[in-house]
Formats: structure tokens, C-alpha cells, sequence
């Protein structure tokens, strides 16, 4: 390109392959199955994270694994959490009696009307 002032100057043109996408919430995406998804597990600027059940949702609305990315890294402490206090509470419980239904049949135990 030459200039009013009569200086050269070269232009280089580059174009970007563009795909259109859309976005939406974990909450929106239940129920859903999608073709190719695109995920986010990073926390947003300020937040406090992701939560486990909102990463099942996003990553689970794929049919599979080689369908899915991820936009960027994400923290894994994330997903290294312990459960709360009362779930641990109810496994233990449920462990309780599931070891006592098995005592019981094995000592021969049987449900009559």
C-alpha cells in the first residue's frame, strides 16, 4: 500500500477459522445431550469454584469421552472433597444394615408372610 506521503507500507492479512457456538449453565444443560461440549471447570474471577455436582452435570451431557474438551486447567481440589457430615452419617448407617441383613440370611433368616 502506498501512502498520501508516497511511503510504502505492507499489509498482511490473516483470517481466524471461527466456529459459532452457544453457551449456557450446568443447569440449563441437564437432561441434555449435546453432540460436542466444551467445558469450563475453572473457577470464575472472585468465586469460590465449581462444585462437584455442577462438573458431573457439564461433563456428563456428552456421549463420551472423545467428544468433550476442556477450555482451560482447572484447580483439582475441586473434586477432592469429603462428603457432609450427614451423608457420612447415612453411609454408615446403610453400612450397619447391610451388615446385619447379610448376618441374619446367612444364619439362615427368611421372610415369611
Amino acid at each position: 500500500m502506498i501512502s498520501r506521503d508516497g511511503s510504502k507500507t505492507q499489509i498482511t492479512r490473516r483470517q481466524l477459522a471461527l466456529t459459532p457456538g452457544y453457551a449456557f449453565t450446568d443447569y440449563k444443560g441437564q437432561g441434555q445431550t449435546i453432540e460436542y461440549v466444551i467445558v469450563d471447570l475453572q473457577a470464575p474471577v472472585g468465586g469460590a469454584g465449581i462444585s462437584a455436582f455442577s462438573a458431573y452435570i457439564s461433563l456428563s451431557r456428552s456421549r463420551g469421552r472423545p467428544t468433550i474438551r476442556l477450555l482451560r486447567g482447572f484447580d483439582e481440589k475441586h473434586f477432592v472433597t469429603h462428603p457432609a457430615e450427614a451423608l457420612r452419617k447415612e453411609d454408615e448407617r446403610l453400612d450397619v444394615i447391610a451388615r446385619d441383613t447379610r448376618s441374619a440370611w446367612k444364619g439362615g433368616f427368611r421372610y415369611r408372610k
